[in-house]
């Protein structure tokens, strides 16, 4: 087993854990949602400002309340607690309740509005933007090695690359050794491979650069996972034709949601795949 593999699969482990960690971490709530938590107290979240006042209405003499608001000038300021405050007098206020008006300008009062709801959810689960960040993150491990993989092959059978190839004459008389050029040439070869799909690199590995053993088993996963890593990172997580296409339960236009089952079983996948292309390396490296 190369290092290359060893490492892999320890970040693969210390992914899987971190997420296990994660969701055992989270307690939950009783509550199906932040409204209804408030609902529970007798005090809106938010609502109509007819709504909102007649909540206010009904608070004690000795009660505090709080009304987070727009600013209508963009400025951040806050109003006293009581019928001396620096606010315009309102009819809770004049029935005795004890009330704050806090006004932000818009971007920060949407901005601050999330956090309440942010710390709500964690209660419950992982936010489903951990889970596509460690979606991505799976697969560009995967990617990684591949890569890396693959580099390690060329230094050791640059001729695989192919004598067809052309090289800039300034790239030449710029390099100071042969062993320079021979970089130059093979990060442009794995650079242009790598922007090519991964069903196609996998074609090139069997065919072109000695790889003929490895299994095509998981082909069809793992074009399925590279195009739904696609859709997350450049189609604002939502399915295209060919992930569609390739996936009969999604349609074009739906929302990717990851799940957690969902991530464990891409690293079996991957680790099955670069376990075959690790024992290929080895065994195409051997004398």
């Amino acid at each position: 087993m190369t290092y290359l593999l060893k490492a892999l699969l320890h970040d693969y482990g210390v992914l899987e854990v971190s997420l296990s960690k994660l969701e055992a971490e989270r307690p939950g709530n009783p509550h199906a949602s932040l409204n209804a938590y408030y609902e529970s107290m007798g005090t809106p979240y938010e609502g109509p400002a007819g709504v909102m006042l007649e909540k206010l209405a009904a608070l004690g003499s000795d009660e505090h309340a709080i009304v987070v608001r727009i600013s209508p000038d963009g400025s951040t300021k806050i109003g006293g607690l009581d019928k001396s405050a620096s606010v315009p007098a309102t009819s809770e206020q004049q029935s005795g309740s004890r009330l704050a008006i806090w006004e932000l300008p818009e971007d920060e009062f949407y901005y601050f509005k999330a956090f309440r709801e942010g710390l709500f959810d964690l209660e419950k689960q992982v936010p489903a933007f951990l889970l596509q960040m460690a979606f991505v993150h799976a697969y560009t491990l995967f990617e990684s090695y591949l890569q890396t993989i693959l580099e390690l092959r060329l230094f050791a059978h640059p001729q695989q690359i192919g004598r067809n190839k052309q090289m800039d004459y300034g790239a030449i008389f710029d390099s100071t050794s042969k062993d320079e050029i021979m970089r130059a040439i093979i990060d442009r070869e794995i650079s242009q491979l790598m922007y090519e799909p991964i069903e196609a690199i996998l074609d090139k590995m069997r065919n072109k650069y000695g790889f003929r053993n490895l299994a095509s088993t998981y082909d069809g996963d793992i074009r399925r996972l590279s195009l739904t890593r696609n859709c997350l990172m450049h189609n604002a997580g939502k399915a295209n034709n060919k992930l569609a296409d390739a996936e009969p339960a999604m349609t074009e236009g739906q929302s990717i949601t990851i799940l957690r089952n969902m991530i464990s079983e891409a690293i079996g996948i991957y680790r099955k795949v670069c376990l075959g292309i690790d024992q290929g390396y080895e065994a195409l490296a051997s004398p």
